[in-house]
């Protein structure tokens, strides 16, 4: 399922990616301030931890096919490039 991944800019509104296509977009701080009521927000440390168990889910059960892992792989991508935005 495609879900949306929101990183914070702060004073500058929000900036989405989702996690199976290439669709983003730009949040306006009023905008942003209304929509995340409700969220459920993590740092980066924490999507990480949640990165390294899926991987290590696949690498021990060996229940991932390839068409799974890739697209583990570009939701974290897609999720790390929001990230590195929010720190700019």
């Amino acid at each position: 399922m495609d879900e949306e991944v929101v990183a914070d800019l702060g004073a500058a509104g929000g900036y989405a990616v989702h996690t199976l296509t290439d669709q983003t977009r730009d949040i306006p701080k009023a905008e942003w301030d209304r929509e995340r009521v409700g969220y459920l927000c993590v740092n980066s440390t924490a999507f990480n931890d949640a990165q390294t168990a899926l991987d290590q889910l696949c690498q021990e059960t060996n229940l991932c096919d390839y068409q799974t892992r890739d697209a583990i792989q570009k939701a974290s991508l897609r999720i790390h490039s929001a990230l590195r935005k929010a720190k700019k």
